[in-house]
């Protein structure tokens, strides 16, 4: 199994969970399995996804259930 970590900005000091969305779609492609902050890059966060496949994701990421920042990425598995 092959992880991919996509690093993403939000307010600082926030707890997040982050979902991978197929562009284009409202339907969850995968559920990051931690979300950390850096910590000498306050605001800078890592989403960890294990196995996603490669395509062009929206992530999306949440405080509870809020919606805090959106951030597109592709991913290549490489």
């Amino acid at each position: 199994m092959a992880t991919q970590t996509v690093e993403f900005r939000a307010a600082p000091g926030l707890t997040l969970t982050a979902k991978l969305f197929t562009a284009g779609s409202d339907t969850v492609a995968q559920t990051a399995s931690a979300v950390t902050e850096a910590t000498n890059r306050k605001g800078t966060y890592a989403a960890t996804f294990t196995d996603p496949g490669a395509a062009e994701f929206e992530l999306i990421a949440f405080s509870g259930t809020t919606p805090v920042c959106r951030w597109f990425c592709t991913l290549t598995l490489t």
